[in-house]
This record gives structure tokens, sequence and C-alpha cells, in this order.
């Protein structure tokens, strides 16, 4: 397979079907296998074989590493035109890119005859996939997949479940057009354990710690409205986000957002609003 395969033309909705299968085949050779002996080698920068694929490492100054803010990373890419990043502190992975599907040529195409592959069965499955191939049974237990379309790109999200009302966004999966997977973001180190669960904030603890938090720091209390969703706040971890408002005689919101770490209750950030 080369970098042609993977550009793929307009075609009927049953080629592109096919093409999909082909991002199919590539995640099957991907199951990390062993995790502990993937992570050293690429804790120690060295190429890595997973499922008889090689990882060749990627330095600094090649044009596939561009700089993030959000990790310290390591770079890997296949000879499929596909690149991988993997968190240098803690070896997981967080980003897969398929620099292929990036370079299609739409000289002389105009967006009425680009006809979007918005066949969510098959790229749910596809997503789902790739997922296993990098997380084990019981993690993959935790997840639910939910679709949503733009107006040519197709997106997967990722959540884990906590009960019928808590969900955190852990990743996303993008297919672009014509279905082919584009790119996807991880999270799986903010995953929540049994542990963490079973001592998480309720939402009715999350807004009495808020509502208590801001008559105290700012005198301010009696909120028209009030909403709490969980939420992954990055490197502000699993987080409450808590919203208050109260409104002027002129029908103006006021009010903050607030959101509270989702484990200890801890106030990570406040927003004023209006």
């Amino acid at each position: 397979m080369n970098k042609k395969i993977l550009k793929i033309a307009l075609a009927s909705v049953a080629a592109i079907a096919v093409i999909a299968g082909i991002s199919i085949g590539i995640t099957k050779k991907l199951q990390a296998g062993a995790q502990s002996a993937y992570k050293e080698r690429i804790a120690s920068g060295k190429d890595v074989e997973i499922n008889g694929e090689k990882l060749y490492h990627v330095n600094s100054d090649s044009p596939e590493y561009q700089e993030e803010t959000y990790y310290r990373k390591s770079v890997y890419k296949d000879e499929y035109g596909l690149c991988y990043t993997f968190n240098a502190d803690t070896q997981e992975l967080c980003k897969i890119e398929n620099a292929a599907c990036f370079d299609k040529d739409y000289t002389g195409i105009t967006a009425e005859e680009l006809k979007p592959y918005f066949d969510t069965k098959s790229l749910l499955a596809d997503a789902k996939l790739l997922i296993e191939k990098w997380c084990d049974k019981d993690t993959r237990s935790k997840l639910e997949f939910e679709s949503e379309q733009s107006q040519w790109d197709t997106l997967i999200k990722i959540y884990q479940i906590i009960d019928s009302e808590t969900k955190f966004q852990i990743g996303n999966i993008t297919y672009n057009e014509d279905g082919v997977f584009a790119y996807a973001h991880f999270s799986f180190d903010s995953m929540l354990d049994s542990k963490d669960i079973a001592n998480m904030l309720s939402k009715e603890e999350a807004v009495k710690t808020v509502t208590d938090y801001l008559e105290k720091e700012y005198g301010e209390s009696g909120w028209s409205e009030i909403e709490a969703r969980a939420v992954n706040g990055g490197k502000l971890g699993n987080c409450w986000s808590v919203q208050v408002l109260k409104y002027r005689e002129s029908g103006i919101a006021l009010g903050y957002i607030v959101g509270i770490d989702i484990l200890t209750g801890e106030v990570r950030v406040v927003d004023k609003i209006g």
C-alpha cells in the first residue's frame, strides 16, 4: 500500500465503502499487544514494531513534527502516511493523523459536485475498531460513540460513560467528505477508574460547592438558573462545569461559569458572565 491508495477520488458510495475498509485494514495491524514493551521504546525515542507494523520515530526538526503546547510529545509515522503522536510523559497515544488524505486535488470540482459520505454506521464501526487497538476490553466497555456531521466531515465523539447523566469526552475521530479517516485525538489518561468514580462529587454536591464558593468569595447568591455538566478540562483534569445566572430587568444575563475538580471539589477556574 502506498500514498496513492489513500488519495481518494470522487466515487460511488460502493467504491467509497471499499476505500473506508482500507483504513480498517490499517488499524487492524496496529494493536498494541504488550503495553509495556512498546511504551518503553516510545519513552526512549526508538522505532517500534506493533503487531508487525513498523512505526518510525520522527525527530523534532522534521516537517511531520508540528509543535503542540498542551503536552510534551513523541511523534511517529508509518509507511502509509499515518502520523502518530504519543504523550512523552505517559506514552499514551494522543493523536493519529492521515497526512495523505489532505492532498486531494479539487481542481475543476464545484461545491455542487462534492457529495459528502455520511454512512454513519460504517464510520462508527471503523472508529470503534481503531479504538479497540489502543485500549483494553475493560476500557472499551466504558466508552460510548456519537456521530456529528458538519457540511462535509463526520466527527465521531468518544465518551466515558459514568452514569445516566455523567459522561466525559475522551476523544474524537474525524472522517473527511469521502468517508476516509483524517485524524483522531485521544486523552485515555484522563479516564476515571472505579475508585475515582466511587469518590467523585455528585452533580448536586458540585452545585452546592460552587454556590457556597461564590457567596463566600464574591457575595453573590440568588441565582435564577443553574446548570452543571461534566467536562474533560485538559490540564485542569475532569471537572464539573457549573454555570449560574441571574438577569437584569433589561434581560441581560449576569453570572459565572465555575470549573471544579470532580474528585476534590477544588475550584480550578472562574469565568464571569456579563
